[in-house]
């Protein structure tokens, strides 16, 4: 589970569930997915647990992502304007996508040793910046 964003995210509480978006880049799919961009796909996380359960994809095929972030109107835009806060890029969707996978498969390989009784805790995990700095170095 990555955190999306603050919006009804992990952390959200009252009477707003969290947003659940889930993300894989397999071709094959995209026929039972929305196309974000070539090579990258959206499908609902309903979706995405049946395919796990009938064998037809494995769970580390997609990414789940808790929360979004969001603007409000002409808040996004000003901020690009800026070149202050965010920085465009064009990414190769096999990077993006295979990068936050093998961030993700380590994560599971950690915690499967912490089942066996290793010491696990939250600093293990981090607050993920690395992980974007890492990705955003071989952009």
């Amino acid at each position: 589970v990555w955190c999306g964003g603050d919006c009804q995210g992990i952390n959200s509480r009252g009477r707003i569930p969290p947003e659940y978006s889930v993300l894989h880049g397999l071709e094959r799919l995209a026929g039972v997915s929305q196309t974000i961009t070539k090579g990258v796909y959206s499908i609902t996380l309903e979706d995405a647990k049946a395919l796990v359960k009938e064998g037809k994809a494995d769970k580390d095929d997609f990414l789940l992502l808790v929360g979004y972030c969001g603007w409000s109107a002409g808040q996004l835009q000003s901020e690009l304007n800026r070149q202050d806060t965010w920085t465009m890029a064009s990414v190769e969707p096999g990077l993006l996508l295979g990068q936050l996978r093998e961030e993700q498969a380590e994560l599971r390989r950690r915690i499967a040793k912490a089942q066996e009784g290793d010491v696990f805790t939250a600093a293990d995990v981090g607050d993920g910046l690395m992980m974007w700095e890492r990705l955003f170095e071989r952009l």
